[in-house]
């Protein structure tokens, strides 16, 4: 509902029983919630004694208040919970009863007889110099304004002169041009469907202050009423009196919590399809081939576009015979090098119709002479065309799998990783709606604080 003043909320200093303006940041005053502010002092004072009066003729028993969650806290722990319940229980029966009036929460019953557009989108009080349709009344009057969805061509009725129909409205904007305290309706310049039907009848500072306030005490009924059916459903844990549905940390915790079940289960997935690409990755490093499980697995985890080419252990095991060729021609060059010098040593190591070639070179402080053979040898060449095998082998099919396991790999244990830094997160969230005012469930709790 729209405001149209800002108003100095009060309350009940319990030391003293007089009220007072607050004027601490929002959420930080030390004598109560929002729900215990008023926009009056008289308000303030006549909710405090209710209140007051009324807690001293019952028993505070969480027995009686929420017989469910009895006997499952510290007894003064439920004792202080039961005193908090026990008040708001009393406060909503009087909201019920009548005792408390909140009749005028609704603005409409400021119309006489009250009446409700069909479409209607708000409702709220405004003086004059807040509506650009009477800017120059300058009566400094309230009016009692319904925004609509009841304006342009939605004003057509299409009832084809027969009697209307229940959804018309046409006649639902009828009856409010014949309603005795209509002043006028004008479609908002915004959007031609929307209407605004102003209503005049006197309204003063009185009736906004009484409107704001009532308002402010149906919605606390309302909180106070949805807390006890889920308490007294079991759904909801009877300490959440303490915030309820005005809990952000409880919130907060909430919306973590459910998101880490669901994180959990992929989680616990993921560390299975963890151990499936280990496997596959260590086929890669051994040359042993992928069972035709694992790839069925992999290539479902994968998704369409990122699968295992149908040859992978064939690609795997060209790779692997190539690596091995091209380290056994390395092997027989180390085996060449220690043969004595001779014809047989020049026809592996030496270049083809050239001599070896010797160079100095300085080691350790020293110059010493160094025997070199061109890579065009007989064994120089064999190692070439084995070098050229693996790479070609492992360019072709080998790396392209590779990283794709690789990348997979780490996708799962950022994933994991994400779930364990949640865990951690939540406990923190957990602890923070506790002092907010727990709304979870008894198995739930946190550690209580021994300041509670």
């Amino acid at each position: 509902m729209k405001e149209s003043l800002t108003m100095t909320v009060y309350h009940i200093n319990p030391d003293t029983g007089n009220p007072g303006a607050c004027k601490a940041k929002p959420g930080q005053c030390p004598f109560g919630a929002e729900d215990q502010h008023f926009s009056s002092k008289e308000a303030a004072r006549t909710a405090y004694e209710a209140d007051a009066s009324t807690f001293m003729r019952i028993e505070s028993d969480l027995k009686k208040l929420a017989p469910a969650w009895s006997g499952k806290l510290d007894p003064k722990i439920e004792a202080r919970i039961a005193e908090k319940l026990s008040r708001e229980y009393d406060f909503l029966a009087k909201v019920e009863s009548g005792a408390i009036e909140t009749k005028y929460a609704d603005i409409h019953q400021f119309l006489t007889p009250p009446i409700h557009a069909m479409r209607e989108m708000d409702s709220y009080f405004a003086n004059d110099g807040e509506s650009f349709f009477y800017d120059n009344l300058n009566t400094g009057e309230y009016f009692l304004e319904l925004k609509t969805r009841q304006g342009g061509k939605n004003r057509e009725c299409h009832c084809n002169d027969l009697p209307h129909e229940s959804d018309c409205i046409a006649a639902s904007n009828k009856e409010l041009e014949s309603h005795p305290q209509y002043f006028n309706d004008d479609d908002d310049a915004y959007g031609s469907t929307y209407a605004t039907f102003y209503f005049r009848g006197g309204f003063t500072d009185e009736d906004v202050r009484k409107h704001n306030e009532q308002g402010e005490l149906s919605r606390r009924a309302s909180m106070i009423r949805e807390l006890k059916e889920k308490i007294e459903s079991g759904n909801l844990g009877p300490w959440a009196v303490f915030s309820g549905s005005r809990s952000s940390a409880h919130l907060a915790y909430q919306q973590a919590k459910e998101t880490l079940d669901y994180n959990l289960q992929i989680a616990k997935k993921e560390q299975e399809s963890l151990k499936i690409t280990s496997r596959a990755i260590d086929s890669f490093t051994s040359g042993k081939p992928i069972s035709d499980e694992d790839i069925e697995a992999l290539n479902a985890t994968m998704g369409w576009g990122y699968q295992l080419s149908p040859q992978v252990n064939d690609r795997i095991k060209v790779y692997h015979e190539a690596k091995n060729e091209r380290i056994a021609a390395e092997k027989m060059i180390e085996e060449a090098q220690k043969l004595p010098d001779g014809t047989l040593k020049e026809h592996l190591l030496a270049d083809r119709g050239e001599r070896s070639y010797e160079t100095t070179e300085k080691f350790l402080g020293r110059y010493v002479k160094k025997k070199y053979y061109k890579t065009g040898s007989f064994l120089g060449s064999h190692l070439s065309d084995k070098k050229r095998a693996e790479d070609s082998a492992y360019k072709y099919g080998y790396v392209d799998n590779l990283k794709k396991l690789k990348d997979l790999e780490k996708s799962q244990k950022s994933s994991i990783k994400s779930v364990e830094t949640s865990v951690k997160n939540l406990e923190k969230l957990r602890i923070a709606a506790w002092r907010d005012g727990w709304s979870g469930l008894v198995e739930d709790l946190p550690p209580i604080p021994d300041s509670f």
